[in-house]
């Protein structure tokens, strides 16, 4: 798959070039928990009952489009997780995730690099868990069929973990394969109205303003996804006709609030919600 230019020897901001300094770790962590939700949101979502329904060490995690990897440190933390797959596709936000690993206290044995994305995810053993936190937005509409049908054919149906209880008897559990889109987005009415007014705007500014003309803006690519970083920005009604096509049980839970703080933000709440979704094998 080739990269959007944003991925393309990026430069990254101060909070994701972490590195041995545990200055740069708390950068990260104030960006994460402060100046946004982000943190807050994703462990909310790790709460969802069913998710990691099953007896320690036992669970295998692809983590896709984790960027510096710290919602694969937070995973790979669960008792429950045997081992995480941190699929990146830049090279740059991959090397860093060794450091956030560290800061973390992941041991070393409990995840594996890969400089992978949603057309090749280069996975050699079953999952019984896909994560994609905030990465399904970059997701092209002609990538969706062989990113689930990646996810299927990885994906362990259902699988039975032994256990001995606290008590000493011997249990088994049941767990079905399952996929967390993570920290999303989807548009609604006041987002499209937004899109119209700004393509209005600027076929005046081509007769009364020239300077302000992008000619880059015209009726046919107003929904279409920005060509810097590929985010894409999608009705919830779209989303769920995703999610049919791809042929799972989901569900979809709405987040309080927005994923990042400040006045400026505020504002986009009114055109924006934000949520998660499990989906399950059928």
């Amino acid at each position: 798959m080739e990269l959007v230019k944003r991925y393309v020897d990026e430069k990254l901001a101060e909070h994701w070039d972490i590195n041995e300094n545990p200055k740069s770790f708390s950068k990260m962590l104030n960006h994460i928990s402060i100046t946004t939700n982000f943190k807050a949101h994703f462990e909310k979502e790790l709460s969802y009952p069913s998710l990691f329904k099953s007896p320690k060490n036992t669970l295998v995690v692809a983590d896709i489009g984790a960027g510096v990897g710290w919602t694969s440190a937070i995973i790979a933390l669960r008792p429950e997780v045997k081992k995480v797959y941190v699929i990146e596709p830049s090279s740059n936000r991959l090397s860093r995730v060794p450091y956030v690993m560290k800061h973390f206290g992941v041991p070393e044995n409990k995840y594996v690099l890969i400089n992978g994305d949603f057309e090749n995810l280069k996975i050699d053993e079953k999952i019984n868990l896909a994560v994609l936190s905030s990465s399904f937005h970059h997701c092209f509409d002609n990538q969706m069929p062989m990113l689930f049908n990646n996810l299927k054919d990885l994906l362990v149906k259902e699988e039975q973990f032994d256990f001995i209880d606290y008590h000493g008897d011997k249990k088994s559990l049941n767990y079905k394969g399952k996929i967390l889109i993570a920290s999303e987005h989807f548009v609604n009415l006041f987002w499209t109205a937004r899109k119209i007014q700004k393509y209005y705007t600027n076929m005046l500014n081509k007769f009364l303003n020239p300077k302000n003309y992008d000619p880059k803006i015209h009726f046919g690519n107003w929904r279409a996804p920005d060509p810097f970083d590929g985010e894409h920005h999608r009705t919830k009604k779209e989303i769920t006709r995703i999610f049919k096509n791809a042929n799972f049980d989901f569900d979809i839970v709405l987040h309080d609030g927005n994923s990042c703080v400040g006045e400026n933000w505020n504002k986009v709440s009114k055109s924006v919600k934000y949520y998660f979704a499990i989906l399950n094998l059928k």
